[in-house]
């Protein structure tokens, strides 16, 4: 999942906002192309880039165990869901970051220390009190979770709760990218 988050992310934000920096995002404004065409173009790349990322992570993962799938539509939809939400967050990001500096915020103290705390490496169940109940508001544990669920069939918060804030948070930062984009925030000198 950390592998997924992370291409999709760096997919769009380095793109896009390599285009601003260099001017190239003139060209595409200029086109005949409208503000839907722009966003599903660089999300449907970040989504490829991170589902072969993921697909990569797991046939090297074969070689070094074996691994059990309970429920592979399960699997594909938190990838496919959580590629698209950090593909929209990434544009986001880039239109919002002035430098390179402001690029990597979002990725290093917000992804990062999120992801970490998110349940990759335990179960939520595991923390003491106050913290279990912290973790519910990390957005990335249900991404985890529910990841983890399709994985291993047994999930932390209940499945229906993780396809909820998955696919809420998806929906924002989509309705946030095209407000973005039509008002022309950032793109425009």
């Amino acid at each position: 999942m950390m592998g997924v988050i992370m291409s999709a992310y760096t997919a769009t934000s380095f793109s896009l906002y390599l285009q601003r920096f260099h001017r190239g995002i003139e060209e595409l404004l200029l086109a005949p192309m409208s503000y839907w065409e722009i966003i599903g173009g660089l999300t449907l790349g970040a989504l490829v880039r991170a589902l072969i990322v993921g697909f990569g992570i797991i046939i090297v993962g074969l070689f070094l165990t074996p691994i059990g799938i309970f429920d592979v539509w399960i699997i594909t939809f938190f990838a496919i869901v959580t590629s698209l939400l950090f593909a929209f967050a990434g544009i986001v990001t880039a239109l919002w970051a002035n430098n390179f500096d402001q690029m990597n915020v979002f990725s290093t103290f917000l992804i990062t220390p999120l992801t970490y705390l998110g349940g990759i490496f335990y179960s939520i169940n595991m923390l003491p009190q106050p913290w279990n109940i912290i973790a519910a508001f990390n957005p990335i544990m249900y991404m985890v979770d529910g990841f983890r669920y399709g994985f291993l069939g047994f999930s932390d918060v209940p499945l229906v709760h993780s396809i909820l804030v998955v696919s809420g948070l998806a929906i924002f930062f989509f309705l946030l990218c095209i407000h973005l984009f039509r008002k022309g925030y950032n793109l425009r000198s």
